[in-house]
């Protein structure tokens, strides 16, 4: 009496079909999602490139500009300047629209004011061209003795120097 089990259901094929369907959606799944995080970290890495370069517009062009300013003045226009190189040769970025301006602070504090723009691009994975820009504001207050000045009663001198004369 020897009795054989036979199945012919066939439930082999139909799993290795159900487990090759559930690993290339999850392949799938880490694949675009590895895409979005990688597109994420260019734009990301592009706008702080874009900052740093506007900030050396400011620093290239405003601050030295700042001690003989007379009224607002842009000094690089909307063409801009190239700034630095990257590994490749190719300029990091420019900087454009560097104007600086005066003002009042308190009616008798001049205030120098500067702004740049940084324009970065990159190219994408799927091959377009990205632009970012960021724009980088500066105020800058000189030190005045303005402010360790204060009247008082008397016109006789005071203060540690001159302890004895009080």
């Amino acid at each position: 009496m020897n009795r054989v089990f036979q199945n012919n259901s066939g439930s082999v094929a139909p799993l290795a079909i159900l487990f090759t369907f559930i690993s290339m959606l999850l392949m799938t799944a880490y694949l675009t999602q590895s895409a979005t995080i990688s597109s994420l970290e260019k734009y990301r890495f592009a706008e702080m490139r874009a900052q740093y370069v506007a900030e050396a517009g400011l620093n290239r062009e405003a601050v030295d500009f700042l001690p003989w300013l007379v009224n607002d003045t842009t000094l690089i226009g909307e063409i801009g300047v190239e700034f630095g190189l990257d590994s490749g040769g190719n300029p990091l970025g420019i900087y454009k629209n560097v104007a600086v301006s005066t003002g009042l602070l308190n009616s008798n504090v001049v205030v120098y004011r500067g702004v740049s723009t940084g324009e970065v691009n990159y190219t994408t994975t799927a091959g377009s061209t990205v632009t970012v820009q960021k724009t980088v504001f500066m105020s800058m207050v000189p030190e005045a003795f303005a402010k360790f000045m204060y009247f008082t009663n008397k016109e006789e001198p005071f203060g540690p120097p001159n302890e004895d004369m009080n």
